[in-house]
């Protein structure tokens, strides 16, 4: 047993380190720890403002996304020119493995949908609210790249796998006093480390919009730290179970506490379920270690159930039931028309027509039906506001705007304003940011009938997919869904509380992959992470875990799945991404050590049968 223990030891012997080494290191400790962290302002010129359905003024504010979108782009650059120089210097030391054709394919068309893009220069430069450019997106695969040849040996991987420990740590710890009201970013100091000095005698002016005991952290939402969440936390599980020293053991299993207690505070519904799927896969893959510890798993596992009754048992299971239930949408108004000479609205099944007298100064309506008969109403006392009778449309009220030369239609206390005074006659929406526009009723599918699914990813995800038919070899480009979207689709936004808001994603990372950069750029991302998928459960799925490349890559696996898990309901962002991506290098590798391992193990006893 001793004299096999030692050969196991003497084939897994480290190299020596050389400062390079460490050097080379360093491009993929950013991405994991530094790169969620940063968070400073930036006032841009969105370029939104030429389309209707924008404000007039282009001028926006960024605190999360613009920097750790240009950093990223940084160190990515940084990495390509390490690879060229590898490359240049050790052509033969370059590996290669079968994902990486796919991933290839994804970051070429990437590029290519970017480059005939009829919005290129948002793809170039990132737009409003995602700032994940093309430059991101073939950083993501050269990341991979990257990880897979820097990291050599299980030091390299325990390198790296400490860095994104203390970035976790960080965050955790942000997290956690924010769940608890305590947000640094809500004091004067915390406003200080993401204003620039300029702004720093006008601090009171600066509040973020979450509320009191939300955790968002530096992620921009708190929807991505359930992603982050899901992502890093059967890592820290893995490591908590085999990391050495001691102190890196103590360490995760900080991290694992700050980030349930970050997930519980940003109320991600998306975050709960993914780590329900990691829960349910590290049982699977760690079945034997927690069978070896029956009595300290089941007393683990009854706190955990205490802990969920206690405190939050209301929340995630009223979270997730909303979130999941899924019954057919029968809302008021299904058809609004701004059309040459009148406003359509069909209003439970019934159609109403309005038209107004701009000449008399927007003192006479004429309302009829279908039929073209009048519909009942009564004149206000001001003999200029219309309350219609008429029980088809019970509660409609119709008013002239004071000073303006535009009329509102009330409908279940919401205003719609319009008018006919845009130069060409004809009926125009006044928009949320006072700009006319014309309504387009979006082609739907699928979920047309359910659009309140998942708080309102059903809409999205229902004028979404009709966009793909037109996506399948070349996408619209990079960081370009708000230009492609419907957003003119302004009843079924208001239908779905979205009519306040700019759609800027679909809420689904696989939805926004097939719109920007096209569908054959889907199937090469899917089939890229189905390689490394079931490489990983082949090999750990019955792993016994001797080697810490082992022990690492089944938590990474793990974690991967959670990401792809949240990726049905959420994007693809520059806040996450970067860790995700880093890892998958960091899985793909840690695979290659384990299967070199296993080789080796296997040649050894050969070898050994054959001297026997």
């Amino acid at each position: 047993m001793s004299n096999n223990r030692k050969k196991r030891t003497a084939g897994t012997a480290q190299r020596p380190r050389s400062f390079l080494d460490w050097i080379t290191l360093i491009p993929l400790m950013i991405p994991l720890a530094v790169i969620p962290l940063i968070m400073y302002e930036c006032i841009y010129n969105s370029g939104y403002e030429i389309y209707s359905w924008f404000t007039y003024d282009g001028t926006q504010a960024d605190f999360f996304l613009y920097y750790k979108q240009w950093i990223f782009v940084g160190v990515a650059a940084l990495m390509a020119v390490f690879l060229v120089i590898r490359a240049i210097a050790d052509r033969r030391s370059m590996k290669w493995a079968p994902a990486f054709l796919p991933l290839g394919i994804y970051a070429l068309l990437a590029l290519i949908s970017t480059l005939a893009s009829e919005y290129r220069s948002f793809g170039l430069t990132g737009a409003f609210e995602q700032f994940e450019n093309v430059f991101c997106l073939i950083g993501y695969a050269i990341v991979v790249y990257y990880a897979f040849l820097f990291v050599k040996d299980e030091s390299d991987l325990r390198i790296v796998l400490t860095a994104l420990s203390f970035g976790i740590l960080i965050l955790g710890l942000l997290g956690t006093f924010q769940t608890f009201g305590l947000d640094l970013f809500a004091t004067d100091f915390g406003k200080m480390l993401f204003l620039p000095r300029s702004e720093w005698q006008n601090l009171d002016a600066y509040r973020l919009t979450f509320e009191e005991g939300m955790a968002y952290v530096t992620l921009y939402n708190p929807n991505y730290v359930g992603v982050y969440a899901s992502l890093v936390m059967p890592v820290t599980v893995s490591l908590i179970l085999y990391a050495k020293p001691n102190w890196l053991k103590a360490l995760n299993g900080v991290n694992l506490v700050l980030t349930a207690i970050t997930l519980y505070g940003s109320r991600s519904k998306a975050g709960l379920i993914g780590v329900g799927v990691v829960v349910v896969l590290l049982v699977i893959f760690f079945r034997r270690l927690l069978l070896k510890w029956l009595y300290l798993t089941i007393i683990v596992a009854v706190a955990g159930v205490i802990g969920l009754v206690a405190f939050g048992r209301d929340t995630i299971i009223g979270t997730l039931q909303n979130a999941l239930t899924i019954s057919p949408d029968s809302p008021d108004i299904t058809y609004v028309g701004t059309l040459d000479d009148e406003i359509a609205i069909t209003y439970r099944g019934n159609t109403i027509h309005i038209q107004i007298d701009a000449d008399s100064g927007f003192n006479g309506f004429t309302v009829t039906d279908d039929t073209g008969a009048e519909v009942e109403h009564i004149v206000g006392e001001d003999e200029e506001t219309w309350m219609i009778t008429d029980e088809r449309f019970d509660g409609f009220v119709l008013f002239p705007i004071e000073g303006a030369t535009a009329f509102g239609v009330n409908i279940n206390n919401h205003n719609w304003y319009f008018t006919n005074q845009s130069g060409d006659s004809t009926y125009y929406y006044i928009t949320a940011y006072g700009r006319t526009d014309k309504i387009v009723m979006a082609e739907e599918a699928i979920f047309g009938d359910y659009e309140s699914f998942a708080t309102g990813r059903g809409y999205l995800w229902s004028r979404t997919i009709p966009m793909l038919k037109d996506t399948v070899l070349l996408g619209t480009g990079a960081d370009t869904f708000a230009q492609v979207f419907p957003q003119q689709d302004y009843v079924g936004k208001v239908n779905n509380s979205f009519d306040t808001q700019i759609i800027t994603k679909p809420h689904c990372m696989y939805l926004q992959i097939g719109v920007q950069t096209g569908v054959v750029s889907l199937i090469a991302f899917l089939l890229f992470y189905a390689i490394y998928f079931f490489q990983s459960v082949r090999l750990y799925l019955n792993g016994r875990f001797e080697s810490f490349a082992a022990q690492a890559g089944v938590g990474i696996f793990i974690g991967t799945v959670g990401y792809m898990v949240c990726g049905i309901s959420n994007d693809s962002m520059i806040t996450v991404s970067p860790v995700f991506w880093t890892l998958i290098g960091l899985g793909l590798a840690a695979n290659a050590l384990v299967k070199k391992d296993n080789a080796a193990k296997k040649a050894q006893k050969a070898a050994g049968q054959d001297a026997a």
